[in-house]
């Protein structure tokens, strides 16, 4: 997800929504591994961290509710 605020030297932020357990190292290398090819074509940082989509739409944390109110869904 993405706020929509962006300029030139800005990273970009994803939150990577799954389903059922999660296990957050292992998904987390993952996704690393999996946009390490994107990450050489781009000079912005690519940050990016794993979730539960239940946890982000029930927001059980302060982070979840504020991804679901300005986040961008891509």
């Amino acid at each position: 997800m993405a706020t929509g605020r962006h300029d030139e030297e800005s990273d970009i932020d994803l939150l990577v929504l799954l389903s059922g357990e999660l296990d957050y190292f292992e998904e987390l290398r993952t996704i690393i591994r999996l946009l390490e090819p994107v990450q050489f074509e781009t000079d912005r940082l690519i940050s990016a961290r794993p979730a539960v989509a239940e946890e982000v739409e029930q927001g059980t944390l302060n982070f979840y509710r504020n991804v679901v109110e300005e986040g961008i869904r891509l």
